[in-house]
Order: structure tokens, then C-alpha cells, then sequence
């Protein structure tokens, strides 16, 4: 049966991961939301801190955000440990604390959608929840040759095919299983390991040799680019970093103090004397740029953003929201990731090093 070749694969191959030591719904709840976007290898050492300074939900609702903000910090997309600590109280305050056991509980929480929900309640309570996250939906279109573009037509006829593997009382395992095998083995296009596949003799994509085009992708729209001037000024061992404002992208986080740049005034001189005049505009300061120390790239949301760094010479005190923070308290703040691999590689490279290029991430 189909069910069982994938549970049988599964238990003999699967990567051993701290989540799937444990049945505790707070925990994985935990791991499902970090896991989203992000790489296991990425979130492995994350879960282990967090969970060790917030190991229950009533601790996490307890925290202040920015300490979930600092404990997230370096993950991105901060969004979802908002969502997190939000759902965290409203877990305490609505349901003593205990995690809903069905999928339309789990999905009025904050942050929560239908394929993590699925995902959360499958695998604490053995819910018969099913599970379309990116990983599975390629599985299934391959499985079964879906030509339906990814999206919310893929999504239409994937749902029913999910459900019916997990109506079954291995529902948890056979969710992560699903994730698992898209994970490892039914890899995007040319990447894909058919050799390794527990269906690939049932598999209609490979019989038709049609694995690298499924499933139909959908074209995205262009990255949108951006400049953007980082202004990095010492005093003794201390940065001077602000806070962003309290909405729009990255909203809430610190950092160098950092401007978008007009398109026009994207070169390296006119960037330098851009930053000076909004510094001053800013935070009341008398700003001298003295050289670029490095340039950085990085997908932010829609935005592929590069950013001009910049030492600064500052004159006079700084008003809110900048103000100035020992490098030591930099990594327990909730910074910006670019932030982090900014002060990272000024510490590597040391203050006489010469302007670097980074390669662009890929989004």
C-alpha cells in the first residue's frame, strides 16, 4: 500500500531531529513556526536556545517581546515570533495554557495556517490532520502528475490526496513523513533523488519523465531594488544603533542606523553625503563620513537590497531612538539579521581592513 512503503521509508531513513523526540504540542508548535522558510540546519541550534529560555508557553507569554525578538534574532522573518508570542497569551488567557487539539482551534491562533496547524496537531495528538506545505505539495504533484499550477489550483486538488494518506492512526508520522521525503529526496527539478524514493515505481512523474517540470511553478514577480545607506559610528566599544519604527518592514528591531538612498544617489560619494545630511535630519548630529567600509546584499522581503557601509565620525549627543550600545550587548538584541552579519564581519576583517564585496543571497 502506498501508506505503508512511505512509513516504512520513513522509519528507516529519516534524520534524527530534536522535535521528533517529543509529543509536547508547545514544542512543536515551536519548531513548525521556525521551520517555516528557514533550513533545519539553520534552526536546529535555534530551537534548542529558545525552548531552553522559553520552555513553556506560559514562560513565553510571560517574556517581554523583545526578549523573544533578541532570542529570534538571526532567524528573520521576525513576523513569526511576534505571531509566536502573541498566540502564547492568547493560549494562557483563552485556554489555561494547553494547545488546541483540533485544526480549526490551532488556526485562530495568531501565526497559524492550515498546513502548520495540520502539522502541529497530526503530530502531538495523532489528529488525522493533513499537511500541504511546499515539500509535500511537490511530493504529491509528482506522485501523481498534478498539472495544476502551484498555487491556489495546485492547492484545490492536493488538499483531498493529503487527507486521504493521514485517515489513518499513524497520521503524525505519516505528515512528517511526506515532509521528510520532499525534504531530502523528492528535491526541486534536476535536484530530485528518484533513485532513493519509497514510490518510485508508483511515481507518474517519473514514469513519464517529467520529475524536473513538476509541479507547474508559477512566475513571481521581480525583486524589487533597493539602496540602502548603513551608517557605523564608535565611541570607545560602543555602536551607535537605533531602533526602527514601531511599523512597516522590520518594525520594532535595532540597528545601525540605516536610510533607503534615492536611486540617483545610489554611488558611493553621493550615499556618504546623503547619510550625513539624514543623520543629522534624524538624531540631531553632526555626521562625517569617512569611508565605506564594506558593501552587503541580502533579500529582505520583496526588496534585494544592497547596502553601502559606512564608518562615521559623530559630533554632539544623539536623540531617541538612536543611542549607544556596547558591542558585547549586540548579540542579545533584537537586531536585524543584517545588522548581525554586518558587526560579524567588521569583527572578522577588523577596522583596517579594505572595502569587501558579499555575494548576493539567493532569495
Amino acid at each position: 500500500m502506498t501508506r505503508d512503503e512511505l512509513l516504512a521509508w520513513y522509519r528507516r531513513a529519516h534524520r534524527d531531529l530534536p522535535w521528533r523526540r517529543t509529543r509536547d504540542p508547545y514544542a512543536i508548535w515551536v519548531s513548525e513556526i521556525m521551520l517555516q522558510q528557514t533550513r533545519v540546519e539553520t534552526v536546529v541550534p535555534y530551537y534548542g536556545r529558545f525552548l531552553g529560555r522559553f520552555p513553556t508557553v506560559r514562560a513565553l507569554a510571560a517574556a517581554p517581546l523583545d526578549d523573544v525578538l533578541a532570542a529570534w534574532s538571526g532567524l528573520g522573518y521576525y513576523r513569526r515570533a511576534r505571531f509566536l508570542h502573541a498566540a502564547a497569551q492568547q493560549l494562557v488567557r483563552d485556554h489555561g495554557g494547553r494547545f488546541p487539539r483540533d485544526v480549526e482551534g490551532a488556526r485562530a491562533l495568531p501565526g497559524i495556517g492550515r498546513s502548520t496547524a495540520g502539522a502541529i496537531v497530526s503530530i502531538a495528538y495523532g489528529t488525522r490532520a493533513p499537511v500541504l506545505d511546499g515539500n509535500v505539495k511537490r511530493v504529491l504533484a509528482r506522485l501523481h502528475a498534478l498539472d495544476a499550477a502551484d498555487g491556489a489550483a495546485l492547492d484545490a486538488v492536493a488538499w483531498p490526496l493529503a487527507q486521504e494518506l493521514v485517515d489513518c492512526d499513524d497520521a503524525g508520522d505519516v505528515n512528517q513523513a511526506l515532509m521528510e521525503l520532499g525534504a531530502t529526496t523528492c528535491l526541486p527539478f534536476e535536484a530530485a533523488r528518484c533513485d532513493a524514493c519509497p514510490w518510485r515505481r508508483r511515481c507518474k512523474a517519473l514514469a513519464s519523465r517529467r520529475v524536473a517540470e513538476l509541479p507547474v511553478t508559477r512566475q513571481r514577480p521581480a525583486l524589487r531594488a533597493e539602496t540602502w545607506a548603513v551608517a557605523v559610528a564608535r565611541r570607545g566599544d560602543d555602536f551607535l544603533v537605533h531602533r526602527r519604527d514601531p511599523t512597516g518592514l522590520l518594525h520594532d528591531l535595532v540597528e545601525f542606523p540605516t536610510f533607503e538612498i534615492a536611486r540617483g544617489a545610489a554611488s558611493a560619494a553621493r550615499c556618504r553625503d546623503e547619510l550625513a545630511a539624514r543623520l543629522a535630519e534624524r538624531f540631531g548630529v553632526r555626521a562625517t563620513p569617512l569611508r565605506e567600509l564594506l558593501l552587503h546584499r541580502q533579500v529582505i522581503s520583496n526588496r534585494r537590497v544592497t547596502m553601502r557601509v559606512v564608518e562615521v565620525a559623530i559630533a554632539g549627543r544623539p536623540r531617541a531612538p538612536a543611542r549607544w550600545l556596547a558591542a558585547a550587548e549586540l548579540p542579545s538584541q533584537a537586531i536585524t539579521m543584517a545588522t548581525r552579519k554586518i558587526a560579524a564581519r567588521l569583527t572578522e576583517r577588523g577596522a583596517s581592513a579594505p572595502p569587501a564585496r558579499s555575494r548576493p543571497r539567493r532569495p
